[in-house]
């Protein structure tokens, strides 16, 4: 419980930075709603209508619910997709070290769009 309060935090303060000193940068409003699951609260009930049409080889309910809410990111747009193309997502999903292949959903050339490196000057 300590470490998901500590990541937390740090993803609270992240948003707190980017916001104060973030003048001229992309606006990353939709992507920490997501990552703090606030726009899920608003969206449960569309999006469980449409997971429910929605099948996936070897995703469950929850994680076709997910699925669609990742997709309402810029850079995840065809992650569905991509999803139901990819043959061993059941098979990455269960693996004991799926961080050594994690399969690629987001859509390139929005991610360098979106993305920027810190500048840490010390």
């Amino acid at each position: 419980m300590l470490h998901a309060d500590k990541v937390l935090l740090a993803i609270l303060l992240l948003r707190i930075y980017l916001r104060s000193n973030g003048r001229g940068m992309p606006n990353y409003e939709e992507q920490f709603d997501h990552l703090l699951l606030r726009a899920d609260l608003a969206m449960s009930k569309r999006l469980q209508s449409q997971a429910s049409k929605l099948s996936i080889k070897s995703l469950d309910h929850p994680q076709v619910i997910s699925l669609l809410s990742l997709s309402r990111l810029p850079e995840f747009k065809q992650c569905v997709e991509k999803a139901r193309q990819m043959g061993g997502l059941g098979n990455w999903v269960h693996s004991d070290l799926p961080e050594l292949s994690v399969p690629e959903l987001w859509d390139e050339q929005d991610l360098s769009k979106s993305f920027f490196l810190f500048d840490v000057q010390r």
